[in-house]
C-alpha cells in the first residue's frame, strides 16, 4: 500500500500520447508540400508551401472538391492542384508573361502544375513533377 502514491506518480508523470499515437495519413497534398518545401530549401529559400482542400459543387449539386498546394513569394509562384474535368496531358511550356517573367504549365494525371514569375525554377518543376506522380488522382 505504500507504493501506491509512488506507482501512481509514475503513471500521471509518463507522457500519455507516446504509447498511443497513430501516424496520420497522408495524402498527396502533404507530400507535394513536403517536396515544394524541400525545393524551397535547395533554392536557398524559406519553406512554406501551403495544402488547401476547396469544397465545391459542379451545377447539379455533385461534390467537386479541388486540391492545391501553392508555394508562393512576392516575384514567384509553384502551385499544384487537380483539374476539375478531365483533359490530355501537356508537357511543360511555356504560356504567357507574368510579372516580367514566363508562366510554365503541364498536366498530367487530371492535375495540373504551374510556375509564375522570376526565381528558381527549376527545382520547383522538378519537385512539381513529382506532385503531379504521387498518389491517387480524384
Amino acid at each position: 500500500m505504500k507504493l501506491a502514491p509512488l506507482t501512481l506518480l509514475f503513471v500521471c508523470a509518463a507522457p500519455a500520447g507516446a504509447d498511443v499515437a497513430v501516424p496520420r495519413a497522408k495524402t498527396w497534398r502533404d507530400g507535394c508540400a513536403a517536396r515544394l518545401d524541400a525545393a524551397a530549401k535547395q533554392a536557398g529559400l524559406k519553406p512554406g508551401a501551403r495544402a488547401s482542400l476547396i469544397p465545391l459543387r459542379r451545377e447539379n449539386g455533385v461534390p467537386n472538391t479541388v486540391q492545391y498546394v501553392e508555394y508562393t513569394t512576392t516575384e514567384f509562384s509553384a502551385v499544384a492542384g487537380d483539374e476539375p474535368e478531365p483533359r490530355p496531358d501537356t508537357a511543360w511550356r511555356l504560356t504567357d508573361l507574368f510579372l516580367g517573367g514566363h508562366v510554365r504549365f503541364r498536366r498530367l494525371h487530371n492535375r495540373f502544375a504551374k510556375i509564375e514569375g522570376n526565381g528558381p525554377w527549376m527545382p520547383f518543376r522538378t519537385a512539381l513533377d513529382e506532385c503531379l506522380q504521387m498518389g491517387e488522382s480524384k
